[in-house]
Formats: structure tokens, C-alpha cells, sequence
């Protein structure tokens, strides 16, 4: 059985798949701070190019990465 020809071949939706996965860990972490009154920074990085949402106009938040005080988590048992 041949299989039929496509003149027109698949286009490349990846940069619109990126956008709207974007957009919609963006909506979360707005629906996060206003549901919870949590602060919400979130950072993504695809080809060079940054992309950021910060649920607060707060000029110290995000902390600064040499002030966050990292604590190990505890080994499973």
C-alpha cells in the first residue's frame, strides 16, 4: 500500500507549543499568589532569551541569589 503524498509538509509549531506553555505556567503562578498570598517569581530561559513574571511590584523580591539561605533536604529513609 502506498502512502498518500503530502505536497505540504508539517510546519514547525515548537515556538507557539514554548508561547503558550509559557503563558500558562505564567496564569498559574498568578492564580498561586492571588488564591494563597504567596510571592511568585518565575524565570525561563529558551534560546538566549528570558522570560519573567513577578506577582509583586515589591523592589526586594526576587531575593537576590547570594541572600537565599539554602537548606539541604533531609535524606529518605
Amino acid at each position: 500500500m502506498t502512502e498518500p503524498m503530502n505536497p505540504h509538509p508539517k510546519r514547525d509549531r515548537t515556538n507557539e507549543n514554548f508561547l503558550r506553555a509559557t503563558k500558562n505556567i505564567m496564569h498559574r503562578g498568578d492564580e498561586m499568589s492571588r488564591r494563597y498570598g504567596a510571592d511568585i517569581y518565575i524565570v525561563l530561559r529558551r534560546k538566549g532569551r528570558y522570560y519573567d513574571y513577578c506577582s509583586t511590584q515589591d523592589t526586594s523580591f526576587p531575593t537576590p541569589p547570594m541572600e537565599i539561605v539554602w537548606i539541604p533536604e533531609p535524606e529518605a529513609c
